[in-house]
């Protein structure tokens, strides 16, 4: 089960838990006494998942997530019984209508903890935890969460990329995986998108999509100038979170 509100019900016999990720994936857990099992008791098993070491307990917290809602539960918190309070929590939290709270169910994710300083972030050498940051980060950034001047979403663009092909591509070589993956995969889509509202196509590109693409292939250049050709990955993850630091909204 995920923690559905459809689904919510008191049991003690093992049962199948989906805890969600950014980056479409999800930790799949098999827990007895899940009605009462405490925020404390299930980050232990999904950090084990997820070969994350207990030292970055701190860095991630569990919510209770929806279309109407995020909550950030506290450590003490029972999550499979909050979710059977899930429409009282909504009627409380926010000023959604009585049929839109009605059909609202919640979903479990593990993701940054809210109160998690920013300094001590960047003192974070683990890879499996920059890379879920870097994950939940990303999103953020290509759902337009996180506002942005052009500049920034190129370079975050730029290493974004990297992270995926390496420091190594040509002109030719960049330009052919930026096709194949598209580049609403590095900037926001309506970054992505063009004046006449169609993603690059061999023929009849517009301006401005080409000059996104040029854009990211100049912050890739520069990128690869400054790292070389081998760069360890959690040095591309730092840049890329350090950036984010500088926005308003981030964590």
């Amino acid at each position: 089960m995920t923690f559905h509100l459809e689904s919510c019900s008191y049991v003690c016999a093992a049962q199948d838990v989906l805890v969600y990720l950014f980056g479409e994936s999800a930790v799949h857990l098999t827990l007895e006494g899940l009605g009462t099992v405490t925020v404390q008791e299930l980050g232990q098993s999904v950090r084990e998942a997820l070969h994350i070491p207990d030292s970055a307990r701190e860095v991630f917290a569990f919510w209770l997530c929806s279309p109407l809602l995020d909550l950030q539960l506290k450590l003490r918190h029972q999550p499979y019984k909050l979710c059977r309070q899930w429409q009282d929590l909504l009627y409380r939290f926010t000023d959604a209508s009585e049929e839109d709270i009605s059909q609202d169910e919640p979903y479990l994710q593990f993701r940054r903890n809210v109160f998690y300083p920013k300094s001590k972030e960047q003192q974070i050498e683990d890879e499996a935890v920059l890379r879920l940051l870097y994950d939940e980060a990303k999103s953020n950034i290509l759902a337009g969460r996180y506002p942005c001047d052009p500049e920034h979403w190129t370079d975050l663009g730029a290493l974004s990329f990297a992270l995926d092909e390496g420091t190594g591509l040509d002109d030719q070589q960049f330009a052919t995986v930026l096709k194949e993956k598209k580049v609403s995969s590095y900037v926001p889509a309506h970054v992505a998108i063009g004046s006449g509202g169609l993603f690059s196509t061999l023929r009849g590109k517009s301006s401005r999509q080409a000059g996104v693409e040029q854009n990211l292939l100049a912050a890739y250049r520069k990128l690869c100038t400054s790292v070389g050709d081998s760069p360890e990955p959690t040095q591309l993850l730092h840049q890329y979170l350090h950036t984010c630091h500088t926005l308003p909204y981030y964590g």
